[in-house]
């Protein structure tokens, strides 16, 4: 059984297919947009507590 240095010498590594998940800049975007939604909510909550 060849040793993998010897597997990339002749090119017979396989390919490891991608994970798939989410990058961390999707991440970032998606908890900024989230933040941003929950400062209107907040602030239209708060207006409306006052006019009760």
């Amino acid at each position: 059984m060849p040793c993998r240095a010897q597997e990339e010498r002749e090119g017979n590594i396989t390919q490891v297919p991608p994970i798939a998940g989410f990058t961390l800049i999707e991440l970032v975007l998606i908890i900024v947009v989230l933040g941003i939604m929950a400062t209107i909510a907040i602030a239209k909550y708060q207006d409306l507590a006052t006019d009760a």
